[in-house]
């Protein structure tokens, strides 16, 4: 072994152990590289380049990245998980946040960001039937004015403003003395 290199011999770096010096090879430019043989705690053997591991650049044979990816994906959920981004997270364009206790959530816990600005600028939860729209279209703009709300209860989706001017017009057609009626709170009035 060369003078100038550095003796890894029997340090551990990550989950590897330095077993012997291996080979020195030299690049195009004149720069020589050391290679050592490490054995990694699953049992793997392999020639590693000595600065990647005095630089931490490679910590095991792979097994690490597995274990790290098993972990995320079963076991522990929300922020205890690894890959927990504060209950905030994007689909296709639209901004999902973390709502495990809530009546429309997915089944990994998650409401649509809009959905919530809507439920709460509405003081209620949305029915199954009624949709968020964006008005300008970019999914992520959540603020409220940008915001409409729509109902798929008949034929084709329609604002709720146009649901009621259409409620108006036929009213108007069918049964015209109801619009002079004043309904206050909790007021019902027979239309048949």
């Amino acid at each position: 072994m060369a003078s100038k290199v550095r003796d890894l011999l029997g340090q551990q770096f990550g989950r590897w152990t330095v077993k012997s010096f291996d080979e020195i090879k030299r690049l195009s430019n004149g720069k020589r590289f050391a290679y050592w043989n490490c054995e990694c705690i699953c049992g793997n053997t392999a020639s590693v380049l000595g600065i990647n591991l005095t630089h931490g650049q490679s910590q095991s044979c792979g097994c690490l990245g597995h274990d790290i990816q098993r972990t995320r994906l079963k076991g522990k959920k929300g922020s205890a998980s690894m890959a927990w981004h504060g209950g905030r997270t994007m689909d296709n364009g639209y901004v999902s946040l973390s709502c495990p206790d809530h009546p429309f959530r997915t089944k990994d816990g998650y409401v649509r960001e809009h959905r919530l600005v809507m439920e709460a600028h509405l003081n209620r939860f949305l029915a199954k039937e009624e949709e968020v729209h964006h008005k300008n279209r970019i999914k992520d703009d959540n603020r409220i004015e940008n915001l409409e709300l729509w109902s798929g209860n008949h034929p084709n989706t329609a604002r709720i403003a146009d649901l009621i001017t259409w409620a108006k017009e036929i009213l108007q057609q069918y049964e015209p003395q109801s619009l002079s009626t004043t309904l206050g709170p909790g007021d019902f009035v027979n239309f048949v």
